[in-house]
């Protein structure tokens, strides 16, 4: 039995009688021939648990703002030039939220949230104030490597 809300990346094989829990993620390749309990993260050949689901979001939402510095860095060493807000089509929650969404129009927000980019707007909270914000804390980051 396969719960709900699972992500399976490209090429995964689950064997049968494997059971595999609700919200769990199954890394790319992955050969799933054990079971898989709920809340988890399972990764190889043969699959195995390497985390909770919590565990992974909580990585994941340090490293996102990683992703986008080095991101932004490598637009002014690529281009010789300053990144501009919609170039962040993924990255836009790090600088915006509902006290400054009308700055940016051009944002990918409305489109990538759709039907729930009203509740976006009413409870997230961008951990910076602005875009100036974010790209003056990448550049600190990129001094700092």
């Amino acid at each position: 039995m396969i719960g709900n809300n699972i992500v399976f990346g490209t090429d995964v094989i689950v064997l049968k009688g494997v059971e595999i829990g609700d919200n769990c993620i199954i890394g790319a390749g992955s050969i799933v021939s054990n079971s898989i309990p709920a809340n988890s993260v399972a990764v190889g050949r043969p699959a195995k648990v390497v985390c909770s689901i919590d565990e992974f979001y909580e990585r994941r939402k340090r490293e996102c703002v990683k992703e986008a510095y080095e991101y932004a860095n490598s637009i002014i060493e690529r281009f010789n030039r300053e990144p501009k807000y919609e170039e962040f089509y993924e990255e836009f929650h790090l600088f915006i939220d509902s006290h400054n969404i009308d700055k940016y129009p051009k944002s990918a927000a409305r489109r990538q949230l759709g039907e729930k980019y009203e509740y976006w707007l009413r409870t997230h909270k961008a951990p910076f104030s602005d875009f100036n914000e974010f790209l003056k804390a990448a550049k600190r980051y990129k001094t700092n490597q």
